[in-house]
Parts: structure tokens; C-alpha cells; sequence
């Protein structure tokens, strides 16, 4: 039982850390980012 619930544990971190560089991903490939960066460099 306690190692079914570790796993169940580990699983909802790993879909949150999932879900998280998604939204990094899309940050990364918006065009107003894009255009942040340009304005840096």
C-alpha cells in the first residue's frame, strides 16, 4: 500500500513538473519573448 502511494505521489509531481515546462516552452516561443530577448541583446 505505501509503495502504491509513493508512486501515486511521485506520478502528480512529475505531471506538475510536466505542466511547468509547458508553460516555460510557450514563454520560450512567444513572439513578445522573442522580442524581450532582442531588446536584451
Amino acid at each position: 500500500f505505501n509503495r502504491a502511494k509513493k508512486l501515486a505521489i511521485k506520478e502528480k509531481l512529475a505531471v506538475c513538473l510536466i505542466k511547468r515546462h509547458k508553460s516555460v516552452l510557450f514563454t520560450w516561443i512567444s513572439p513578445q519573448f522573442r522580442l524581450f530577448l532582442k531588446n536584451i541583446f
